[in-house]
Parts: C-alpha cells; structure tokens; sequence
C-alpha cells in the first residue's frame, strides 16, 4: 500500500480563502494544533506503550496520516504568514490614514476654548456632528440635547467651581470632536482619500449647520446662560 504522506489537495490560496475572516494569530492557533496532532499520530504509531499492539499496517496508516496533517500544516504556516505582512502593510496604511486624518482635522477645528463664544461654538459643533452621526452617533439627538444640557447645569462640587467644570467639559467636548472627526473619516469614508472624506464632511457640516442651531436653541442657550453666569468668560 502506498503511503500517502502529503496532501496534493489543500494549496494556500485555498486555505487564505477559507480562512478570510480570521487573523493570522487564528492561524497560529491553528498550527499549534495540528503541530500536536501530528506528533500525537507519530507518537501512536512508533512510541507510545501500545504501539506494539498494532500491526504494521495500522502503523503506516499512522504515519501516513501524520504526513498529511503536516503537509496541511505546512499550507497553514504560509497562509498564516501571508496575513501576517498583509495585516502589517493594512495597520501601516490605517496609521498613515488616521495620522492624515488628525492633521488636517486640526487645522481645520482649532476650537479654542478660551471666551464664551468659542465655547459656544465648541457646543455648536458637537451638536451638528452628533445630528450627522459623526460624534456620538449611538445617542439620538434629543438624547445628546439633553446630555449637554446636565452638562451645563452640572451643580459645582466642593473640589470644583462653576468656572471649572464648564472648563473641562468645553476641553473635552473640543478633544472628542477631533477624535470623532479623524475615525468617522479613517473608518467610515475607509473608500476615498482623506482630503476627499475631509471635505465632504465639511460640507455636510456647512449645510446640517443653519438648521441644527435653530433646532438645538435651547441647548445653546443654556450653555451660554451658564457661561455667563460664572462672571467673566471662561479662560483657557
């Protein structure tokens, strides 16, 4: 009887195809464990404490096998290779993309938070991103209007002044803004050049504006009443 000792019928490309939604550290994975079966097969065969109990055509049927896992596994080490540098050149562009991204966000949302109305223009624009499903788009609209109103309403602790949290809330509303920019254009506009995505949103942004800002007054207004309400304009 011939030994069938390789596999003819599995080829890496069949193994990448059939394993595309998975990483290379699946793959990896899935060495280890034909790596164990394969030796567990040879152990049968050749060393184990009842391999004198089988007969020699049970021991080449074994080691046949054995050949077989190996030669898939050998399929399975160069797929798992491939995604390996796919997966680095793919995170390499993503990083590149994402690095982009927060470049030109920046330039084009500097959202100083140093007076009251650059604050209120910070509110301004989460609130249309939001509405745009750019920033915080798991919140509804009204549910967002109503976050930011606590947010401005927020009473001052013992550790903390009006002036103070309405400092920090402005700051980080104006970091998440750029955060929300860069991924929504990374990840969500995955199918055109930065600059392309970037200025869509622009766009977007320009048009959503008139009627977000009459629709979300009462936001707005609140905010500006609790600005002002501190004495003097909020300081970087």
């Amino acid at each position: 009887m011939a030994r069938l000792t390789t596999s003819k019928s599995i080829t890496t490309q069949q193994v990448l195809d059939n394993t595309r939604f998975l990483s290379s550290q699946n793959l990896r994975s899935v060495q280890t464990k034909l790596t164990a079966a394969k030796g567990e097969l040879i152990k049968l065969a050749d060393t184990a404490v009842y391999s004198h109990l089988l007969s020699e055509k049970e021991k080449e049927l074994l080691r046949s096998a054995a050949g077989i896992v190996g030669a898939v596994n050998l399929r399975v080490a160069t797929a798992k290779e491939k995604k390996q540098r796919d997966e680095k050149q793919r995170q390499a562009n993503l990083d590149a993309r994402a690095k982009s991204a927060l470049r030109i966000a920046k330039n084009a949302f500097t959202l100083p938070t140093g007076s009251t109305a650059e604050c209120i223009e910070v509110v301004r624009v989460a609130l249309i991103l939001n509405q745009l499903q750019v920033m915080k788009g798991f919140y509804p609209a009204e549910e967002f209007s109503a976050k930011l109103i606590a947010q401005a309403r927020q009473a001052p602790s013992a550790w903390k002044t009006a002036e103070a949290s309405l400092q920090y809330e402005v700051r980080n509303m104006a970091i998440e803004i750029l955060r929300s920019v860069q991924d929504y254009i990374v990840y969500e506009l995955d199918d055109c050049d930065v600059q392309a995505g970037f200025d869509s949103l622009v766009a977007r942004v320009a048009e959503a504006r008139p009627r977000v800002i009459e629709q979300r007054a009462a936001v707005l207004h609140v905010w500006l009443d609790a600005l002002e309400s501190c004495g003097r304009e909020v300081r970087a």
